[in-house]
């Protein structure tokens, strides 16, 4: 049996809330750090916040908020975030497919099935993410 943080036990077991909103707490939670830095305005490269909101999705801007709310923030420092995360036209970039399909990434690797299509999948995002704008032949 695999160990649940505590949080995501305090939510599920303790308030009794259902496992989907532990979970949910738990992301939110566990990815304050990279939430905290774009809050604090300090981290505010296009790859690292597309990361981060691809990681919490719709609940990025509770991430956020519990950031500003950790740190101390203003209502100004979340509105100020959250500003950045749309001016980078990052705020559904988890809804958006990779540029590239699987399919395309193995013939233009002329890599077989396996586990290394999905790596590179990784890194198709991960330039997407630095190159706003950026085609699928770009990419390629």
């Amino acid at each position: 049996v695999k160990p649940r943080p505590c949080v995501h036990w305090v939510v599920k077991d303790g308030v009794k809330w259902p496992a989907k909103d532990a979970n949910t707490v738990q992301l939110v939670v566990s990815s304050l750090p990279a939430a905290v830095a774009i809050a604090n305005g300090g981290e505010r490269a296009r790859l690292n916040v597309g990361l981060h909101l691809r990681e919490v999705k719709e609940v990025w801007t509770t991430s956020l908020a519990l950031a500003c709310a950790v740190e101390g923030l203003s209502a100004a420092d979340f509105s100020a975030a959250v500003g950045a995360v749309k001016e980078l036209d990052l705020a559904d970039c988890w809804r958006r497919p990779p540029l590239l399909s699987g399919s395309e990434v193995k013939a233009a690797l002329g890599l077989g099935k396996g586990p290394e299509i999905g790596e590179w999948l990784g890194w198709v995002v991960r330039w997407e993410l630095e190159n706003r704008g950026g085609g699928a032949a770009e990419c390629e």
